[in-house]
C-alpha cells in the first residue's frame, strides 16, 4: 500500500465520523464538554485527506495547484491547532 492510499485509508473514517458528528451536532443543536477534541480529530482527519491528495498527484502539478494545497495544509493545521488552543483559553472577543 502506498503512502497516499495509506493516508486516504486514514482519513475517510475520519471525514465519515465528522459527517456524523456535524450533523448530529446541527440537529441536537448541542455539543459536548470535549467536542473540542472531536473537532481537533476532524481537522487532523481533513488534513490528511489533503495530503493524500497531494501526495497522489491528483491536483496536478502547476503552481496554482501546489499553492493552493499549501494553503489547505496550513489552513487545516491552524484549525487543528486552534481547537485545543480555544478549549485552554476560551473563545476570543473583541
Amino acid at each position: 500500500m502506498n503512502t497516499s492510499r495509506a493516508t486516504a485509508a486514514v482519513a475517510v473514517p475520519i471525514t465519515a465520523f465528522a459527517v456524523v458528528y456535524a450533523s448530529r451536532a446541527a440537529v441536537a443543536g448541542w455539543e459536548p464538554s470535549w467536542g473540542w477534541l472531536f473537532q481537533a480529530v476532524i481537522h487532523i482527519g481533513e488534513l490528511l485527506a489533503v495530503v493524500a491528495l497531494a501526495a497522489s498527484g491528483a491536483a496536478g502539478g502547476s503552481r496554482a495547484a501546489r499553492v493552493g494545497l499549501a494553503a489547505a495544509v496550513a489552513g487545516q493545521a491552524l484549525l487543528a491547532a486552534a481547537d485545543p488552543l480555544r478549549r485552554t483559553y476560551g473563545p476570543a472577543t473583541i
